[in-house]
């Protein structure tokens, strides 16, 4: 089953065909540092509210793809 989650953090740059973003907590038990985010148009430096899906980890990198995102404290 997908699991999907809801994120307030600070988009760092992009990179590939993936956004970075900055994250610092756990995740299903496993230490996350940065979020991979698939899809969507970031600026880097604003903070936005993202709702992603098909979250998964590989070491302290948290990827998945967006459904929806606000950008907050504008």
């Amino acid at each position: 089953m997908d699991k999907s989650i809801y994120v307030v953090s600070r988009c760092l740059q992009k990179k590939d065909e993936n956004f970075q973003f900055h994250f610092i907590g756990y995740f299903d038990g496993q230490r996350v540092e940065t979020i991979y985010v698939n899809g969507g148009d970031f600026e880097n430096g604003e903070d936005y509210l993202l709702f992603l899906e098909g979250v998964y980890c590989i070491g302290p990198r948290l990827f998945g793809s967006l459904i929806k995102s606000k950008k907050i404290f504008t």
